[in-house]
């Protein structure tokens, strides 16, 4: 998926460039991140900064014409001309994608020269994709006659811009992301890529724990020995990484090889044509098995993550639970306190009463019975 975001400028700041931790493991060749230079990687960001300010400036330069257009007739011509330009041009980056594929493979690039230019080759896909999106919105505010009149295809033009996003593919966009980073720069990814012939397993690890797997088939056969070769190598690539895996994903598996089967034996009667068609069958139906192992295991995770997040919530209600019982006890024993404390209270109260009384008795004077008055007389 293409994404859209600021022009960054030309300006790189080497010592606040982020690396980080990708690898890239191939069943034939290991190579790590230590091994793209600093050169290699500013090279690659540079690139992708040059590839977003083209990109704006072509934008910039259609808008004003668009605008300054005298009528629709105009602006569908512009419309055309942008439509076949734009074509051509997916057309080079197509090519120098599976240039660049070749290279590295017959190890004419490194691994982080490869990584450099399929960033840039990135940036400028992602441009190529906004700018169709932006000429697809001119040609539907057009009337059908005048588009018509003028040679414009709407509906190509759609066509064209989804070529641009699938051409980018999880390889293409995942390594780009481990040069230039995301939307905000930030390189916070780590990628693994698995290549094996016609194959390429990508998966994509972020700092926050979130893990991306994207199986891709590359690769075009030019006859039908080629095309159920490439089919065998597809389906083997995915037998091995769904080794043990669940129903569905081994069914569907089965439904693969069945059709390589026929395959074989559409290509050892002659039937050239449907052996063709039944290899890409596999080769579709051996893809449709890697990604459903990855939506079990995407599912699987999920279902943890959301029993761990019960019992999560278990804990605190069972905290919350806790401190009420705590605060409860607290206050029993307050009012056991306070009662305790009125108690003593009142028995000293009557202590002094009865001290009181008592210093009264001593305090009364003898005799006051007349005893004296009897004595006298």
């Amino acid at each position: 998926m293409h994404r859209s975001g600021p022009i960054v400028a030309l300006l790189v700041v080497v010592g606040t460039l982020v690396v980080p931790a990708a690898a890239v493991v191939a069943q034939e060749e290991q190579t790590s991140n230590d091994e793209i230079t600093p050169g290699e990687r500013l090279s690659g960001v540079v690139g992708v900064q040059g590839a977003e300010l083209e990109g704006e400036i072509e934008t910039r330069a259609y808008e004003v014409e668009i605008e300054s257009a005298e009528d629709d007739d105009e602006r569908a011509e512009r419309v055309a001309e942008r439509t076949e330009t734009l074509e051509e041009r997916l057309a080079d980056l197509r090519e120098e994608r599976e240039e660049l594929r070749e290279e590295r493979r017959e190890g004419e690039l490194s691994e982080g020269e490869y990584r450099a230019e399929i960033a840039e080759l990135d940036a400028e896909l992602d441009a190529v994709w906004a700018q169709l999106n932006e000429t697809n919105e001119t040609a539907a505010a057009l009337p059908e006659e005048t588009l018509e009149a003028n040679g414009v295809n709407a509906t190509a033009i759609r066509t064209l811009g989804q070529e641009a996003d699938d051409l980018s593919g999880a390889e293409v966009s995942a390594v780009a992301r481990s040069i230039a980073g995301n939307e905000s720069g930030e390189v916070d990814v780590e990628v693994k890529i698995e290549r094996a012939d016609g194959a390429v397993a990508v998966e994509v690890e972020r700092e926050d724990g979130e893990r991306e797997v994207e199986v891709e088939f590359e690769g075009e056969p030019d006859n039908a020995t080629e095309a159920v070769s490439l089919a065998e190598t597809r389906l083997e690539f995915a037998e091995e990484r769904l080794n043990g895996s669940g129903n569905a994903s081994t069914e569907t598996l089965a439904e693969a090889r069945a059709s390589l089967e026929a395959a074989d034996a559409a290509l050892e009667n002659g039937s050239e044509e449907r052996a063709v068609e039944l290899a890409e069958e596999a080769s579709e139906t051996a893809e449709e098995a890697v990604d459903e192992r990855e939506n079990e295991r995407e599912e699987a995770e999920d279902e943890r993550e959301e029993a761990e997040d019960e019992r999560e919530d278990e804990d605190e209600r069972e905290n919350e639970r806790e401190d009420a019982e705590d605060e409860r006890e607290d206050e029993r024993e307050d009012e056991e306190n306070e009662r305790d404390d009125e108690a003593a209270e009142s028995d000293d109260d009557g202590e002094d009463d009865d001290d009181d009384e008592a210093k009264q008795t001593d305090d009364e004077p003898a005799g006051d019975d007349g005893s004296d008055e009897e004595t006298e007389a």
